[in-house]
């Protein structure tokens, strides 16, 4: 006995999940804006180019640091953790901020900063932009 099944919609949405994967990591490479993805811990999961290129650190250096407070000067850490809770709880969708960030070398630039949350597989992830 056998027995058959139509599994053309199930490529037509692999082959679009795919297609947006595709597009996501088009823009996330390649855009002159710094990107972060942060990890509930304060992890770094990933940046792109532009956001290394702002601290002039390499995408490799600022992953080893692994922790985004290791970038950011002191006084900012509180009311990023703070915003960070907001958006966790629903209470906020995205969150902006100024925000220090140490620069490799000693030095310090200062950026405005947006905020925004994730849930997936893994949890929920921040992405912030620069």
């Amino acid at each position: 006995m056998a027995t058959a099944r139509d599994v053309t919609e199930a490529k037509r949405m692999q082959a679009a999940l795919r297609e947006s994967e595709q597009r996501f990591r088009a823009v996330f490479d390649n855009t002159p804006v710094g990107i972060g993805e942060v990890a509930l811990s304060g992890e770094l999961v990933r940046v792109n180019r532009s956001f290394s290129q702002i601290l002039g650190y390499t995408s490799d250096e600022m992953l080893t640091m692994r922790r985004l407070k290791d970038l950011l000067v002191s006084g900012n850490i509180e009311a990023d953790l703070a915003a960070k809770q907001r958006l966790l709880s629903g209470e906020i969708d995205t969150y902006t901020a100024e925000r220090g960030f140490r620069r490799k070398g000693g030095g310090v630039g200062a950026h405005r900063g947006l905020g925004a949350g994730e849930q997936g597989p893994g949890g929920v992830h921040l992405f912030g932009l620069s």
